[in-house]
This record gives structure tokens, C-alpha cells and sequence, in this order.
């Protein structure tokens, strides 16, 4: 009775450590994707001179990234390892799982492009806003 029990208690810990990986990984490209998404689309709108809440959104959205760097630019490679302990264990993914795992980091990689170019266009507006002040 013993290891029938132990043997249990062996196989729930395992679930719930696969399963908490399968969430870990499945929440962190979801999240990604989503900030993705949401920075991209409020960095293509135009700052008008003098639109201070435009530009206060914009610089939201620049800080945001300047935030996620460390942190984003560091978690593919930890990511494919989980995925990778996951095979082993029989644990598969969905297709949309691993194509955001293609695709993150080159989008990821082009919303800091963007991040930068947008950086150098809103500069001199706050300079201006500055000098208002």
C-alpha cells in the first residue's frame, strides 16, 4: 500500500509540474504576442506637435518596451528548453504554440526597431513640451 501510494503522489507531483510548465510557456507567448500587438498598433499613430496626450501615450508605450527588454530578450532561449523537457515527457504543444515560437522573436525584434525609430521622431516634441514647462 505503501508505494501504491507514493507511486501516486509521485504521478500527481508530475502532472502538475508538466502542467505548470505547459501554462508557464503557453502564458508567456501569449502574453508577448498580446504586447506585441498592442505596442505595434499605439506606435503607428501619428504625434501631432502640441497633441501632449498623444505623446504622453506614445512615450507609454516607449517606456513599456524599454521595460520588457531585459526580460523579453532573454526568455526564447528558456522557453525552447521547457518545450524541449515537455517532449520528452510526452507533453505536445499546438501548432499555434510553436509558430508563435518561430515567429516571437523576429516580431519581437522589429517592435525595439520600432520602438527605437519612434524614439528618435518623438524626441524632438518633447523637447518642445519641455520647453513649454
Amino acid at each position: 500500500p505503501f508505494r501504491a501510494v507514493l507511486l501516486n503522489t509521485v504521478k500527481r507531483w508530475s502532472f502538475m509540474f508538466k502542467q505548470h510548465l505547459t501554462d508557464h510557456v503557453k502564458s508567456s507567448l501569449y502574453d508577448l504576442r498580446d504586447f506585441i500587438q498592442k505596442t505595434d498598433a499605439g506606435l503607428k499613430v501619428d504625434v501631432p506637435e502640441g497633441d501632449y496626450n498623444a505623446l504622453v501615450e506614445c512615450m507609454g508605450h516607449l517606456g513599456a518596451v524599454r521595460a520588457r527588454v531585459p526580460e523579453t530578450d532573454n526568455m526564447f532561449e528558456p522557453l525552447k528548453q521547457a518545450i524541449d523537457l515537455l517532449k520528452i515527457y510526452q507533453q505536445e504543444l499546438s501548432e499555434e504554440d510553436y509558430q508563435l515560437l518561430e515567429e516571437l522573436p523576429e516580431q519581437w525584434a522589429n517592435t525595439k526597431k520600432t520602438a527605437a525609430s519612434v524614439k528618435q521622431t518623438v524626441a524632438p516634441l518633447q523637447a518642445i513640451e519641455v520647453n513649454l514647462l
